[in-house]
């Protein structure tokens, strides 16, 4: 593959995942360049001119191709510090009292789906609040209070003991990992090998166990 590709990804999942898939590019392939855009906007692909978009959830762009990447769910989770001192809520309703702490302005209740299709609405009062994922993640780990996460991006805190689930049963639902790219008859090589890898690179990262059978071992795709 050669020339350029020009890529955007969420902020938190772009640097866990989608840096290392265009370093590992960059080094095996000296005649690709990649542009990177890590943004958590909604993007118009063709006006921006942008080969791949890769989203959490998927992007409202009817016109494009989708890949799914990977599989992902919206979890709650906390630090074993912060439960602790606070206690491990065994229901929503349980949760009701505890420090939240939010991405972005949103202010609606987490829409919470348990055992048996059970719902749940928790009113999640942020005790912060700000627009960076990455910066909810840091309080998260500083003990502050419950966050809803991708799984993706909390997988290695999980398997390292720096977070754990909170109501473990419970989940905001599916939000699959995609890449999304203009309509074509034929997919470009570059953007082929680009999202072989990035699919390679999320399935080899720490937790990520029910991917690891088909990558585990495995070089980078060329």
């Amino acid at each position: 593959p050669a020339g350029t590709l020009r890529v955007s990804a969420p902020i938190a999942f772009g640097r866990r995942c989608v840096v290392p898939a265009a370093g590992t590019l960059a080094q095996r392939y000296p005649r690709l360049a990649i542009s990177l855009d890590l943004d958590d906007r909604v993007v118009d692909l063709v006006g921006e001119g942008l080969d791949v978009a890769i989203r959490i959830g998927g992007l409202a762009d009817s016109t494009a191709m989708m890949r799914k990447l990977a599989d992902n769910r919206r979890i709650l989770v906390a630090a074993p510090a912060y439960l602790d001192a606070a206690g491990r809520p065994s229901t929503p309703e349980a949760a009701a009292g505890h420090a939240f702490l939010r991405y972005g302005t949103a202010t609606a209740p987490w829409r919470l789906r348990g055992p048996d299709g059970a719902m749940a609405s928790l009113a999640a009062i942020a005790r912060l609040r700000v627009d960076d994922g990455d910066a909810v993640h840091s309080w998260g780990l500083a003990g502050l209070g419950i966050m809803l996460k991708s799984e993706v991006d909390v997988a290695a805190d999980l398997v390292a003991g720096r977070l754990e689930r909170v109501l473990p049963d419970w989940d905001s639902g599916e939000a699959p990992v995609v890449a999304l790219y203009p309509s074509a008859r034929h997919l470009p090589l570059k953007t082929r090998v680009f999202l072989d890898t990035v699919e390679w690179q999320v399935a080899t990262m720490p937790g990520a166990e029910a991917n690891q059978s088909t990558a585990h071992g495995r070089r980078p795709p060329s």
